[in-house]
């Protein structure tokens, strides 16, 4: 007759292999971002929320527009003369293929364990 933490010890072991087998199948599949940023792929029913997913960061970039307003800074000189150095910055537009992530697009989901990961967007050949 086994104790109340062999019995214990046993399902949780079979719910762990359980959850391992489902899951082993599931590593990489396509998701669609829908209108509200949701993500929904075809392993669940329901559509994971924005911010419930991960994404790399070049796909969270929307542009790249750096401030085109002048910033005066000074430096001394080792004789104690102080410079004037303007700099300035140019707007900078990113090509089509490396937008942000919009509702519509097809993406390339990882799972890693239980996070869903969105790899990149994917397109047509």
């Amino acid at each position: 007759m086994s104790t109340s933490i062999e019995d214990l010890g046993k399902l949780m072991g079979d719910q762990m292999k359980n959850v391992f087998e489902k899951n082993k199948g599931i590593t990489v599949e396509l998701g669609t971002i829908n209108e509200d940023m949701s993500l929904s792929v075809g392993s669940l029913a329901n559509a994971i929320p924005k911010g419930d997913y991960m994404l790399p960061l070049h796909l969270t970039i929307e542009s790249l527009i750096i401030d085109s307003e002048k910033v005066e800074l000074e430096t001394r000189s080792a004789e104690g003369h102080t410079h004037s150095i303007k700099e300035h910055y140019h707007e900078v537009e990113l090509p089509e293929v490396l937008r942000a992530l919009s509702p519509g697009d097809r993406v390339l989901v990882a799972w890693v364990g239980t996070e869903p990961c969105v790899i990149d967007i994917m397109v047509s050949s």
